[in-house]
């Protein structure tokens, strides 16, 4: 008697709290969907800024996605707005490539979504703005009734979404389109390898070259030893990768220079964008690399052998070397060093996205 009595128990209990759960959550749904329907009443009737006078913006509270709408077809604009708000994902949608070009290149986005008909001039130039960002959004097309809309081959969408389409239909794909994304996304997620004479470095953007036998300084400049007793400083693969690819020029010192510890060395120019690198190491400058002025490319391909940017005769080598990494000590580093950006550059995202509600 007892124990069906327990039993009786244990059950009712386990209902209860199922049901108690099941009406938190429909209440909890119900009020995401009032927030939702608010924000996007609020988008309709907001003064867009001045620099971008068709943007519409329905911010909605902890969005599963970001995602930007340009289309010259405005019940297009319409539908996905409304889809995408009340599907919960955050929305901007225009109707220029001029303002795609200027929301998308100020803050990073999940998905581009475009659409219009047959070939569109400079569409190429909208997608090369969304890949200064890291990561850089996915590219959907949207085809409609009458004529698909001609994407260049460098620009090719990574999903295509086709018209006239159901609201229930349009968040599938979107939900799929960002689910492929999150698999590509991990499967290049950064890795650290260690680069020896019988391990090749490795050109995948997502590879960390480390290679064995060179000292590593904190600011991502490498150290190698030479035989003179002088030392050939250069930039490491996870900087180039990770925070400044795409080098157009390099600076770099004169020869017979002194150089002070943690004192600018040489910059990297991206445009007129100057990043400024310093030295790991106080000594004068012995030589110079000449030939990234010729191929700065050499940072990227071979950044620890015909990339080196420069050579220093220490002052105090023996001590500062203590500081520096090497070996297993500076595989560990690096690993860390990746979590950081990754980390970071997720805070960035997420920090738009709470910008964008407020």
């Amino acid at each position: 008697m007892v124990p069906a009595i327990v039993t009786i128990t244990v059950a009712v209990f386990l209902v209860v709290n199922f049901l108690v759960n099941w009406v938190v959550e429909l209440v909890r749904a119900r009020r995401r969907m009032k927030a939702r329907r608010l924000a996007l009443e609020r988008s309709e009737i907001a003064e867009a800024p001045p620099e971008a006078p068709s943007l519409k913006r329905v911010a909605v509270e902890e969005p599963l996605a970001s995602v930007l709408v340009w289309s010259t077809d405005p019940a297009v604009l319409t539908q996905f707005r409304r889809a995408l708000a009340l599907g919960g994902y955050r929305v901007d949608t225009v109707t220029t490539l001029p303002e795609a070009s200027l929301v998308l290149g100020s803050e990073p986005f999940d998905l581009l979504v475009v659409g219009a008909s047959g070939a569109v001039p400079r569409l190429d130039e909208l997608v090369q703005v969304g890949r200064l960002h890291d990561p850089a959004p996915d590219v959907i097309a949207v085809h409609g009734p009458s004529q698909a809309l001609e994407l260049p081959p460098e620009t090719a969408a990574d999903s295509t979404i086709a018209l006239p389409c159901k609201d229930k239909t349009l968040l599938a794909q979107v939900r799929t389109a960002l689910e492929q994304r999150a698999q590509r996304l991990e499967a290049e997620r950064p890795r650290v390898r260690l680069v020896t004479a019988n391990r090749p470095q490795s050109s995948a953007k997502h590879i960390i070259n480390v290679p064995a036998g060179l000292f590593i300084a904190p600011n991502h400049t490498w150290v190698s030893i030479q035989p003179n007793g002088d030392v050939r400083i250069g930039l490491d693969d996870f900087a180039l990768k990770l925070l400044a690819s795409a080098v157009d020029d390099v600076e770099l010192p004169l020869p017979n220079d002194q150089v002070g510890k943690t004192v600018p060395l040489f910059s990297l120019y991206r445009g007129t964008q100057a990043i400024e690198i310093r030295s790991p190491i106080d000594g004068q400058v012995t030589a110079v690399n000449d030939a990234l002025h010729h191929d700065p490319e050499l940072l990227s391909t071979a950044p620890y052998t015909r990339g080196w940017v420069c050579t220093l005769r220490a002052k105090n080598l023996t001590e500062e070397l203590r500081e520096l990494r090497l070996g297993e000590d500076a595989l560990h580093w690096y690993r860390d060093e990746v979590e950081r950006h990754l980390e970071s550059r997720n805070e960035i995202h997420r920090g738009h996205g709470a910008d964008a509600h407020n």
